[in-house]
């Protein structure tokens, strides 16, 4: 589970750092992408198995997803 979060973290920067800054098309579909396919598969296992854990790993989402939202409000803007 750490490795997720950390490979998530770590494409989540790098994406961020390069395609995000130059609002290159195709990135906020990688990151999402990236994004549902670790942590949030991690949280909705975790949520199926009633781990103890469920709502610490969909407390990593949330950034995550909010950093999405605030890339699509900021390409937006004028």
């Amino acid at each position: 589970m750490a490795l997720g979060l950390f490979a998530t973290g770590l494409l989540t920067v790098y994406v961020a750092v390069t395609s995000f800054r130059a609002h290159v098309r195709g990135g906020a579909g990688v990151v999402a992408l990236a994004g549902l396919s670790s942590i949030g598969l991690m949280a909705v296992v975790n949520f199926i198995i009633a781990s103890n854990f469920k709502w610490l790993i969909l407390a990593f989402v949330l950034p995550w997803a909010l950093a999405l939202a605030l890339y699509r409000i900021e390409s937006k803007a004028p």
